[in-house]
């Protein structure tokens, strides 16, 4: 009877482990679910910048283009707000309120709050993502890569807050007549040299990577060098919005990897697919 008893006692507690693994992988396909979400929200944000400062500055007046990424960023939002765990379904709203002024409120923005808003919300997006991922990895014990990780993350936030300072002074100078341009230059190039700094600190931690944005730093480096012709505030700012999209490349591709060790039990991927 001792025998039997302990026999009930030692499969409980062997069901009770494997339903506690299970329920913990389950959490964390959901929470790679959302990162993958968030990545895609991510881009659209950056789409959604660049179309609206076209139209901002009288490069483009078409509204289709637009009005199709809010479409998408809206229910991409719903969704995310729906799936997300009560522990951030509130950082989620918010973020959803961020949204909605961007999309709602497109017509009355400057060129400075167009680029304000969309900063926040991307910032935002990103401290989501950092929670999400980083609480996985501490659940699966994945000390190691939660380190590397993490400053990866710490690299693209500090690249992103260099390019948001320098987007800044590039407004002042599109802002400016043309008799008060050359007062904001010094500025200007002192951000495009921090930029640069940050963005090939990024570059230096992704080898795959770097070879194909040696160019990008090259334009870089080149507004920032007080030696070199003046460049028209529009070309600047499409080399902005290439480094911007570079740095969310790169940390996507990185996030991606990590994913997929979140995803892995006993070196097997579990079955998952984007949303």
């Amino acid at each position: 009877m001792l025998w039997i008893m302990m026999a009930i006692i030692i499969t409980i507690g062997l069901f009770g482990k494997a339903l506690n693994q299970h329920h913990e992988r389950e959490n964390a396909r959901k929470s790679i679910a959302l990162v993958y979400r968030l990545l895609e929200l991510l881009r659209l944000l950056q789409q959604h910048s660049h179309v609206l400062h076209q139209q901002l500055t009288h490069h483009d007046k078409s509204d289709h283009n637009r009005q199709v990424i809010e479409k998408r960023l809206i229910t991409l939002i719903a969704s995310c707000c729906q799936e997300s765990p009560k522990t951030y379904r509130a950082m989620f709203r918010i973020l959803s309120t961020r949204i909605a002024e961007i999309c709602t409120d497109n017509r009355v923005l400057t060129t400075t709050k167009n680029h304000y808003l969309h900063s926040k919300a991307t910032r935002h997006a990103l401290y989501l993502i950092d929670e999400l991922l980083s609480q996985a990895l501490i659940h699966q014990e994945k000390t190691a890569l939660l380190g590397a990780y993490q400053k990866q993350w710490q690299l693209t936030l500090e690249c992103l807050d260099s390019l948001a300072k320098f987007r800044s002074s590039l407004i002042a100078i599109s802002d400016c007549n043309n008799a008060n341009q050359f007062s904001h230059l010094p500025r200007l190039r002192h951000q495009a040299h921090l930029t640069f700094l940050r963005l090939r600190k990024l570059l230096d931690e992704q080898t795959d990577s770097y070879a194909g944005y040696v160019t990008l730093l090259d334009e870089l480096q080149h507004v920032a060098n007080p030696d070199q012709p003046y460049i028209e505030p529009h070309e600047i700012y499409q080399l902005s919005a290439r480094i911007s999209s570079c740095s969310i490349s790169v940390f996507t591709f990185s996030l991606k990897r990590v994913c997929r060790s979140v995803l892995t039990v006993d070196n097997k991927i579990t079955r998952f697919t984007p949303a």
